[in-house]
């Protein structure tokens, strides 16, 4: 009877425990450029993860707060392999936070022309390929058939 007793017992208990598992289990946020959202703030920073050790270029480069969200959702998700080959990782960046269906995620516009959107699970790499927006950084992606 005892014997009968704990293995009921344990059996619960996994059963209970396995549960616990499933309806604790995190869900991952995920920024969706194609979808509104807010930028709360922005300023114009260095980064020391940059291939170009000369910061002089940075100097007078920026991108206003208002065209933020143009150029966010002009880029595409690009993946490691595109960046390394693709983009210059250049000192400038504009850094800040925005906000999306009340979840806040920081990020970083490079003027290689390419950015970082994050949370804390979850980074999005973006690639800026269009003409128009050009103007905007001090370098553009590689072309492929230079």
């Amino acid at each position: 009877m005892k014997k009968t007793f704990a293995i009921i017992i344990l059996t619960i208990a996994s059963y209970l425990f396995f549960q616990g598992q499933v309806i604790h289990k995190e869900v991952k946020i995920l920024f969706d450029k194609d979808q509104p959202f807010e930028i709360i703030n922005s300023q114009r920073g260095i980064t020391t993860q940059s291939s170009a050790s000369d910061t002089n270029m940075c100097k007078g480069w920026t991108i206003v707060q208002a065209d933020l969200p143009g150029i966010i959702k002009d880029s595409k998700a690009i993946d490691g392999h595109e960046w390394h080959y693709l983009f210059d990782n250049l000192p400038c960046v504009v850094n800040g936070q925005l906000k999306q269906k009340g979840h806040d995620f920081k990020f970083e516009i490079n003027a290689g022309s390419w950015m970082l959107i994050f949370c804390s699970d979850t980074t999005l790499l973006l690639g800026n390929f269009k003409k128009q927006d050009e103007k905007y950084f001090l370098s553009k992606p590689w072309n492929e058939k230079k």
